[in-house]
């Protein structure tokens, strides 16, 4: 039986991204090109995905007026950007292994 102890933060965040299929294959090619790039080094794959990830929310944001503006950048300031990437990072790992060994 898998459990995940996701954040509630890092969860949300996920639940939208992955919420229809573009999103799953945009997350999914997304891993597969961090591993590719990483060269098959789990913890560079992780960070190269959450940098991606967070630069990418972060730039989505809406423009905001003062108070909204900081509620939403404080939020964001606590997701475990590493976690969602870890999570996505796993679910290609093998099959891009795979390709790259051949």
């Amino acid at each position: 039986m898998f459990v995940c102890f996701w954040s509630v933060r890092c969860w949300l965040i996920n639940l939208w991204l992955t919420n229809d299929e573009g999103g799953q294959n945009w997350l999914l090619e997304m891993a597969q090109e961090a591993v590719r790039e990483s060269e098959l080094d789990r913890d560079d794959a992780i960070s190269i995905m959450a940098s991606a990830l967070e630069t990418y929310i972060e730039d989505s944001m809406p423009e905001m007026p003062g108070m909204y503006q900081d509620l939403m950048t404080s939020a964001l300031a606590y997701v475990d950007w590493h976690e969602i990437a870890a999570h996505h990072i796993d679910d290609v790992w093998d099959e891009v292994a795979t390709e790259l060994a051949e």
